[in-house]
């Protein structure tokens, strides 16, 4: 079973024409306040600054994969050569940040006291009761 983000992206494309509006009203008031030769460089940085903040979102939900396994979840992120493999057996904690938007994000603690954060999933509730159901760890709490 593959982790999906559609949800996160659906959402960020439905944001992202409100973060431009408010880009060209920074600009604009930059245009009022600032000297002039400041308020071009501080609009292109900003600028920017969103574009990446954009690019970023995207190849975040693009290239980092979450797997299931029968006994484990599969963790990479190919772009940055990571490549981790967490075994249910060694989960002691889950918990769950439905958000309200249709993604969320799965917390889980390791037996070795280290946290693991999956972020904008789209089957967070299915993936939370799966290693509930394969760790066999009782609930300990969850967010609504």
């Amino acid at each position: 079973m593959n982790i999906t983000r559609e949800n996160h992206l659906r959402y960020m494309t439905r944001l992202a024409p409100f973060l431009v509006v408010g880009l060209i009203a920074q600009t604009f008031l930059y245009r009022l306040f600032v000297p002039q030769e400041m308020a071009t460089d501080v609009s292109i940085f900003v600028g920017a600054l969103l574009s990446l903040m954009l690019i970023g979102f995207h190849v975040h939900n693009e290239l980092h994969r979450v797997t299931v396994h029968a006994n484990y979840l599969e963790l990479s992120f190919n772009l940055l050569g990571y490549h981790q493999e967490i075994i249910f057996k060694s989960i002691t904690e889950v918990d769950l940040d439905n958000g309200r938007h249709g993604f969320s994000t799965l917390k889980f603690t390791m037996k070795d006291g280290s946290t693991h954060r999956i972020f904008y999933i789209d089957q967070g509730r299915e993936l939370y009761e799966m290693i509930l159901d394969r760790t066999q760890i009782q609930l300990q709490g969850e967010a609504a």
